[in-house]
């Protein structure tokens, strides 16, 4: 979503190591270059601000030597206000996580996209198999086995919309993400 909470389009990527292995067609985008892009338009105001409070951090710590000759305590002094001044920048960068849902999109399909309500599944069907296949005229599954997903869907809507319920609940990441996000534009977002 976007800044003003408006949804954004649905990507669908693969992941390669080089543009070679880009199919034809297809265009290679490097990951941080289309993690900026999308913030830059998805989120211009916040990444604006966010950019604007990591410069001044930058030109503080810039700021502490001015070309002089230090003595040894004076050095200590700057280098620890170095040290803090790195911290912070630190985390100012790293604020930005929660709009990089590029990042995350990836790291799930280096993953191997796994799926966070698998267990919920298994708890919800036990060891039968939920799904329904296409029957020949006398009921029994024609073969090779092919599913029928309209009889899928009828059957288990309502299982399947208390597995979402209950991984989400039990995804601590998604809550996290989007109340750091949350955090994020009340701080930064200022309505045009």
């Amino acid at each position: 979503m976007d800044e003003k909470s408006i949804m954004q389009i649905l990507m669908y990527a693969s992941l390669a190591q080089e543009e070679g292995e880009v199919l034809e067609g297809h265009i290679w985008v490097e990951r941080q270059f289309l993690e900026v892009q999308n913030m830059k338009y998805y989120c211009p105001s916040v990444l604006r601000a966010l950019l604007k409070e990591q410069q001044g951090m930058v030109n503080e710590y810039l700021a502490l030597d001015d070309g002089g000759s230090l003595s040894a305590e004076e050095v200590i002094t700057m280098r620890k206000k170095r040290d803090e001044i790195k911290e912070r920048l630190n985390s100012a960068v790293n604020k930005t996580t929660p709009l990089k849902w590029v990042n995350r999109v990836i790291m799930w399909c280096a993953d191997k996209m796994p799926s966070f309500g698998d267990s919920f599944i298994k708890e919800m069907v036990g060891d039968e198999d939920p799904k329904k296949y296409e029957l020949k005229k006398d009921g029994t599954p024609k073969k090779p086995a092919k599913v029928d997903v309209k009889a899928c869907i009828e059957e288990h809507a309502d299982k399947a919309k208390t597995v979402v319920n209950k991984a989400m609940f039990a995804n601590t990441a998604i809550t996290q993400t989007a109340a750091a996000r949350d955090a994020l534009l009340k701080q930064y977002y200022k309505a045009p």
